[in-house]
C-alpha cells in the first residue's frame, strides 16, 4: 500500500483524490486528499495513522476532516472559505474508508460520510521507478556549449551522472507522508543542527523554513527540494562530478545528463505553490534564502519543491495539454570527462569555488592530484 496513489471517484460527488502512504513498520501513515470537480463545492484534506492491515484490503475511519482553501490549496478553517463556498454546506465529521488492492498498480477505493455523501473509484500507483522516460538529446561537450548559448533567460539546470529519473531525495527514500516529515523529521533535524548553526532558524516563519530545507538538501537529508541552477557549465560539473578519468576510460560509453527545465513556461501554464503540504501536485521553482549556505551563490542555485513522486510525468502531461516544452535533457558520453573537467577548472568551476570551505578545497585537490 505504500506509496501516491491518484484516480478520479463519483457518486453523490465527482472528484479526485491522491493518497500519499508510508509503511511504518506496525502503522500506515499518510494524507488523503479529495478535490471535488464542482468549484462550489470544498476539498478536503485528511491525515491518516492506522494499524497496519492486511495489504490486500482494510477498512478505517477517519474522524479528523480538514477544509482547504480554494486558492491556496492549504489547510484551513471552515469559517475562513466559507465565503467561497453555499454557507448551508457541511463538512463531514467522519468517513469510513474501504481500500482494496486490485492489482500492484491500482487500488479500489470507497468512501462513505456521515452527513450521506459517498464516492468510489480506482485509484492508480504513480510511483516511478530509476530510469528516466525522456528521450535525450545526444551532444558532445562541444555541441552541448555550442547549444548553451541558446537557452532563453528562464531556463535553470540539473545535473547528474547517471541517466535517473527526476525524483526528489524524500520519494527516493520510498517516503510520501509530508505530514509526518513536516511535523517529526524535520523538527528533529532541527533540534540537532541547531548547535551546529550561528543563525537560530525559526521553523515557524516561512522564509526561514524554507531556508533550513535548503540548506538541509545542500548537506545530503532528504527533503521534497530539487537543486538546479541558473548556470549549464554549474550543471555540467555536477554532472561530471564523482567520475575519475578511470571510470570515463572503463566505461566510455556511459553518459551524464543534464537537465533544462523552461521555468517561464511553467509558471505560465502551472501555479506551482511554496507551501509543503497543499491539496493537489504541486511544482514550484523557489529561490531560497541562502542562511548559513554559502554554497548557493557560487552554484548560483534555485530548486523546485515537488510533492510528486513521478516529476517527469507530472510535466509530460502539462506539455501535452497545453502543446509546449517545459523539460528536456541532454546526455554527454563519460569519454568527454577530461576534457570537460579541464575547461570547467579553467572557467573557475572547481569543487573548490563551488564548496567554499575546506571539504571543497580537498576535493579540487583530488582532482587535480590524483584524478
Amino acid at each position: 500500500m505504500q506509496g501516491q496513489w491518484f484516480g478520479a471517484v463519483s457518486g453523490t460527488n465527482d472528484g479526485e483524490i491522491i493518497l500519499n502512504i508510508d509503511d511504518r513498520d506496525d502503522s500506515f501513515t499518510g494524507l488523503v486528499h479529495y478535490e471535488d470537480k464542482d468549484n462550489s463545492m470544498p476539498s478536503l484534506m485528511a491525515y491518516i495513522d492506522i494499524m497496519r492491515f492486511d495489504d490486500y484490503r482494510c477498512i478505517f475511519d477517519i474522524t479528523d476532516i480538514l477544509a482547504v482553501h480554494p486558492v491556496t490549496k492549504t489547510v484551513d478553517s471552515w469559517d475562513s472559505i466559507k465565503s467561497y463556498h453555499d454557507n448551508e454546506m457541511f463538512i463531514p465529521n467522519e468517513v469510513v474508508v474501504i481500500v482494496e488492492r486490485i492489482d500492484k498498480n491500482t487500488i479500489s477505493i470507497k468512501m462513505t460520510t456521515d452527513i450521506g455523501t459517498e464516492v468510489s473509484g480506482f485509484l492508480n500507483s504513480i510511483n516511478c521507478g530509476k530510469d528516466s522516460s525522456l528521450t535525450p538529446l545526444n551532444y558532445s561537450w562541444d555541441e552541448f556549449k555550442r547549444h548553451a548559448l541558446d537557452f532563453s533567460d528562464g531556463t535553470i539546470f540539473r545535473g547528474q551522472n547517471q541517466q535517473w529519473k527526476l525524483e526528489t531525495g524524500f520519494n527516493r527514500q520510498g517516503r510520501y507522508d509530508l505530514v509526518n516529515y513536516r511535523n517529526k523529521c524535520i523538527p528533529e533535524l532541527h533540534r540537532q543542527l541547531t548547535t551546529d548553526t550561528k543563525y537560530q532558524f525559526k521553523l515557524a516563519d516561512n522564509k526561514d523554513f524554507g531556508a533550513f530545507l535548503n540548506l538541509a538538501q545542500h548537506h545530503g537529508f532528504p527533503t521534497p527540494l530539487l537543486d538546479w541552477t541558473y548556470s549549464p557549465y554549474v550543471a555540467a560539473f555536477f554532472a561530471f562530478r564523482g567520475i575519475t578519468s578511470k571510470d570515463a576510460k572503463d566505461n566510455p560509453e556511459r553518459k551524464v545528463r543534464i537537465f533544462m527545465l523552461n521555468r517561464t513556461l511553467l509558471e505560465t501554464y502551472h501555479v506551482g505553490l511554496d507551501s509543503l503540504i497543499v491539496n493537489c501536485f504541486n511544482l514550484a521553482v523557489v529561490d531560497l534564502l541562502g542562511t548559513e549556505n554559502p554554497r548557493m551563490i557560487p552554484q548560483q542555485a534555485t530548486a523546485t519543491i515537488s510533492n510528486v513522486a513521478d516529476i517527469e510525468k507530472f510535466i509530460k502531461k502539462l506539455e501535452q495539454k497545453h502543446d509546449i516544452s517545459v523539460l528536456q535533457c541532454i546526455d554527454i558520453p563519460w569519454s568527454e570527462r577530461d576534457k570537460v573537467v579541464r575547461e570547467l577548472t579553467l572557467m573557475g568551476l572547481t569543487a573548490g569555488s563551488l564548496f567554499p570551505g575546506i571539504d571543497g578545497t580537498c576535493e579540487a585537490l583530488k582532482e587535480k592530484l590524483f584524478a
